[in-house]
């Protein structure tokens, strides 16, 4: 009789045990399916936020699973990419909550290197800035894994801001130059004038500021901000006067005043989307009494009077000479000076 009931026990814990097992992979099938109509959905989409019920569907098996499996190798995989998602969808606390999960439970998870590192960069970012949590997850990850494909991640953390925000620019100016010939990433551009504004404010004393300030300018004035053209170049003209290309920066601020200011006033007093935060600095009503034509004809005059032999003294003179002038009489001046010398050269 003792036999036959440990028999039965035994066949009873077998039982239950691939009834368990079974049920694992059911879960994970149906997991497996979710992924890959979410995946199909964004690759057509381009959009986390573009069949959301279907993404839900998804983030919910996770959490089940991790609920109902809570030992099982594959949850900690669950919980992370659980976090990914959440991240995507830029909802930090959740995608953080899901993180610190794997992170305090799952130590010896393959999800745990990744985990350590998608948690850091979101305190280490804009939205948390939990620099305390960010630099304990990076020195776990770099004490852990310390040949680790995420160590020039983790390392870039405990460099100097300045040395930090140099190399984010440096990043910032390659992908912008790595895009589609003749076509400007304008979001990617906004988001370097805001580098160069922040830096130079923050390190005028740097090698670097004088550069960036003509930099930051010509890009700011290529995409419409002028307002933000004239900061940056009003910065060599008024600390960096032995930067090399000092005689040129008069030059575009002469240009940026006469020809590009005036539009933007009146393209910021017309739209009020037009005032992004980027401008909380700016003194609408100051500014619009400013004459153009005057601040101009000073840089102009400014650039005579400092560089007689410049190389670009001939197109200067042209530009002071025609400074306030109605287009139309410019383009007649223009073709009675041809019509001058055709006459001298028959």
């Amino acid at each position: 009789m003792m036999i036959n009931f440990w028999k039965y026990s035994c066949m009873a814990f077998l039982f239950g045990l691939l009834m368990a097992c079974s049920a694992e992979r059911s879960a994970q099938q149906k997991i497996k399916e979710l992924e890959k109509e979410v995946a199909a959905s964004l690759e057509e989409q381009q959009n986390i936020l573009v069949k959301d019920s279907l993404l839900g569907q998804l983030l919910f098996a996770y959490a089940d699973y991790s609920q109902k499996f809570k030992e099982d190798p594959q949850t900690p995989i669950y919980l992370y990419k659980m976090g990914s998602y959440y991240y995507r969808m830029q909802n930090w606390k959740e995608a953080s909550k899901h993180l610190e999960m794997v992170i305090d439970q799952f130590e010896e998870s393959k999800a745990y290197p990744e985990a350590l590192l998608l948690a850091a960069s979101i305190y280490d970012s804009p939205h948390d800035r939990n620099n305390d949590r960010a630099g304990q997850l990076y020195e776990k990850y770099l004490k852990a894994f310390p040949n680790g494909e995420g160590r020039a991640k983790a390392e870039f953390f405990f460099k100097p801001a300045e040395e930090k925000m140099e190399s984010r620019i440096g990043e910032m100016q390659k992908q912008l130059r790595s895009g589609p010939k003749g076509k400007l990433d304008r979001a990617m551009a906004h988001k370097l004038v805001l580098q160069y504004l922040h830096y130079t404010r923050t390190y005028p004393s740097s090698e670097f500021s004088p550069a960036y300030c003509f930099e930051g300018g010509k890009l700011a004035s290529s995409i419409g901000e002028s307002y933000d053209a004239i900061k940056l170049w009003k910065r060599i003209y008024e600390q960096y006067h032995d930067f090399h290309l000092y005689p040129q920066t008069l030059l575009q601020l002469a240009l940026e005043y006469e020809q590009k200011m005036p539009i933007f006033m009146q393209q910021y007093q017309r739209r009020k989307e037009f005032r992004s935060k980027m401008h909380a600095d700016f003194e609408l009503e100051k500014l619009t009494g400013v004459d153009w034509t005057a601040e101009a004809r000073k840089m102009y005059e400014e650039f005579l009077a400092k560089y007689p032999e410049h190389e670009l003294r001939p197109q200067v003179e042209a530009s002071l000479k025609f400074l306030g002038k109605d287009p139309n009489e410019v383009v007649q001046n223009f073709r009675m000076q041809v019509d001058s010398l055709r006459r001298l050269q028959q």
